[in-house]
């Protein structure tokens, strides 16, 4: 009978966004479902705040084409 010994997990260090460094998707399309209110509606400023090129998918049209025009005209 052999007996197998566990090896112990190895430690991994985590890399975090979150000490102040901005992310940079310049050239990075994103999809948001859900994003013409609330959490959507923040994924999707952060997400073009950065660079990124989003599109809003959401059951009210109308409500994501002025999400879109709102985030459009406060990133530039």
């Amino acid at each position: 009978m052999t007996l197998l010994r566990r090896r112990p997990y190895a430690k991994r260090k985590v890399r975090s966004n979150r000490e102040g460094k901005a992310m940079k998707l310049a050239g990075c399309a994103a999809v948001v479902t859900g994003g013409a209110q609330g959490i959507g509606q923040a994924i999707v400023e952060r997400l073009a705040a950065s660079g990124a090129t989003v599109e809003i998918w959401d059951l009210d049209g109308d409500l994501a084409t002025e999400t879109a025009a709102g985030v459009g005209d406060a990133v530039g």
